[in-house]
């Protein structure tokens, strides 16, 4: 289950601020992010992932933070996501000073999760709780 994120574009178009969200390619895993004028061209694709409809493609290099879905991380800022790897296959191509955050419904990190060669760290997790920085 992940964080309902309207209330946060919500926030964000309120005071201004260009936010974009991602639309997979559900043959390679991969996702693109774009920018909307408005949270109504959002619409719920065939495995029920949020997307943009319309939207302008925003470059990798653009983006300054990535709020990113997860079910558990550790404190080490690894973290476990939805299993198709879209978003380590992003941040491996993003630049070195992007904002990485975790968000997830669990509020405790687990103790130690197995790295695996392709995996990113965030730089912060945000629980329903608590804040962790890594």
């Amino acid at each position: 289950m992940e964080l309902n994120t309207y209330p946060l574009i919500h926030y964000l178009e309120n005071r201004k601020v260009k936010w974009c969200i991602p639309k997979t390619d559900l043959t390679s895993w991969t996702i693109a992010f774009y920018s909307l004028e408005n949270i109504a061209d959002i619409q719920v694709n065939r495995v029920g992932i949020p997307e943009p409809m319309n939207g302008e493609l925003i470059e990798t290099k653009h983006i300054d933070v990535c709020i990113t879905p997860l079910l558990a991380h550790d404190l080490k800022g690894t973290r476990i996501g939805y299993g198709k790897g879209c978003y380590d296959k992003f941040f491996s191509t993003c630049n070195p000073s992007l904002k990485k955050i975790g968000l997830t419904v669990f509020d405790r990190p687990l103790e130690q999760i197995e790295e695996i060669s392709c995996d990113i760290k965030m730089d912060f997790c945000i629980t329903p709780f608590t804040t962790y920085r890594f």
